[in-house]
């Protein structure tokens, strides 16, 4: 490379990096300018209240399992806007811009943290990897006693949760086939105002492993976007809880009971 090049490549460096912006490789030949937030309109995303509560028990390993269905939504003013990048179908690393809404129509974004995993067990895509977490502990005290966390989030809008929430679209603008196949090198995920991704307690990671556990009342708690990769407008309602009371029926089944929730 001759010096001449590789000046103009520091100039344009310089130049990126004093309006304020960052460059996203896009692949050989291409990128794009990832311009730094200014007065951005920000998602929030919060847990729904868990529901779909049951215990079921794994013939082959006769671990027991307390299963859940939890629902990310978005209640925000912005649109959750996620793109994800790599130079390859084989590399491990992405690179993953949240994008936000300007008020001159000019989207704006940060690079995140986060990395993106593919899925399986009939969710052949790709996810935001570890976009929520579970914990579970006796009402009482303080102390853990079982946790999961969810390998990852493909949001998208299924269900429309609030029509007044303002700029709600009425119809679905982020679709599942977004999150791209096992060698897609950019993928795009995202929710829209008023729209919700729920995930339901036959999926995998929608559980705690309670084997062992006494009977007793414990607190489960669902934490939306638990590593604090994504910019919101309220980062203080991202978790939600409910109280349950675990039993043990005759013949040796658990059985579950709701007993309390936040916002009751």
């Amino acid at each position: 490379m001759s010096a001449r090049v590789r000046i103009v490549g520091l100039l344009f460096v310089v130049v990126a990096i004093a309006v304020g912006a960052l460059v996203l490789s896009r692949g050989p030949g291409r990128a794009v300018v990832v311009p730094s937030p200014r007065t951005p309109v920000y998602p929030d995303l919060i847990s729904v209240p868990l529901s779909d509560f049951l215990v079921g028990t794994e013939e082959r390993t006769a671990v027991e399992q307390l299963r859940f269905t939890s629902t990310i939504a978005n209640i925000g003013p912005g649109t959750l806007r996620i793109d994800g990048r790599r130079t390859d179908g084989s590399d491990q690393g992405w690179t993953v811009v949240q994008w936000l809404d300007e008020p001159d129509g000019q989207p704006s974004g940060r690079i995140t943290g986060a990395n993106l995993v593919f899925g399986g067990h009939g969710h052949e895509h790709w996810h935001l990897k570890f976009g929520a977490s579970y914990r579970l502990q006796a009402v009482d005290e303080a102390n853990e006693v079982a946790s999961q966390t969810k390998a990852g989030f493909c949001f998208f809008d299924q269900i429309r949760v609030d029509p007044e929430v303002a700029g709600a679209p009425t119809d679905r603008r982020f679709l599942a086939e977004s999150c791209g196949e096992r060698g897609s090198t950019a993928v795009e995920m995202g929710m829209s105002v008023g729209w919700s991704d729920p995930y339901f307690w036959q999926l995998e990671d929608q559980s705690v492993d309670i084997t062992g556990l006494p009977d007793g009342e414990y607190r489960l708690t669902a934490q939306a976007d638990p590593d604090d990769w994504l910019m919101e407008s309220d980062e203080t309602n991202n978790a939600t809880w409910t109280d349950l009371r675990i039993g043990t029926l005759d013949g040796g089944l658990r059985s579950v009971e709701v007993i309390g929730a936040s916002g009751e």
